[in-house]
């Protein structure tokens, strides 16, 4: 495997984020990228950090989609200059969201949205980062993933904490998400 990642071009971040996002839409409980089988090591900034740079969303507080581009082609980077990494990412897509924005207004969304991310950071780690790529879409990158029980066990934080419903305006929400994975670097070991 490792004789063909030569051969290959260096991966641009967006076909990872594209095809989990993809496999979501199709349907997938899951998905699996595979790039390399190299140990992992932290490599993301902290959350804190990127506030700085002025790459989070407004609503949430999350890296915005610039953001979350910018630290993945830093730690894709990373990997294919040889350095031991490994990269995973979990995708939430909210389910029935826009009904919920429909029904309870914009306000109750922009307050479930802040919500959710609240629950996200919630769960972070030393070495991931949080993102909100669009209305009801978020991820979280990891560098300190180490396989696919690795990543498994982020998803199932996170579906522990979305869960649980949500009060707003004296209303009680339940909203389901799906999650997909990705992973690059050292995968299934």
């Amino acid at each position: 495997m490792n004789a063909l990642m030569s051969l290959l071009p260096p991966m641009p971040l967006l076909p990872v984020v594209l095809a989990a996002i993809a496999a979501l839409a199709l349907g997938a409980l899951a998905c699996w990228v595979v790039l390399s089988r190299r140990p992992a090591r932290a490599a993301l900034p902290t959350q804190r950090s990127v506030r700085a740079y002025g790459m989070s969303d407004p609503l949430t507080g999350l890296l915005n989609r610039a953001g979350l581009d910018r630290q993945l082609e830093k730690g894709l980077s990373r990997l294919q200059a040889g350095k031991p990494l490994g990269l995973g990412i979990v995708l939430v897509d909210l389910d029935r969201f826009h009904f919920i924005n429909e029904s309870f207004g914009a306000g109750t969304g922009d307050a479930l949205l802040r919500e959710v991310a609240r629950r996200i950071l919630s769960i972070l780690r030393d070495g991931d980062v949080a993102a909100r790529l669009s209305g009801d879409q978020f991820v979280i990158a990891s560098a300190t993933v180490t396989g696919a029980d690795a990543a498994v066990v982020i998803a199932r934080n996170l579906q522990r904490v979305l869960d649980p419903a949500y009060a707003m305006d004296g209303e009680e929400l339940s909203v389901s998400a799906a999650i997909g994975i990705a992973l690059a670097g050292r995968s299934g070991e």
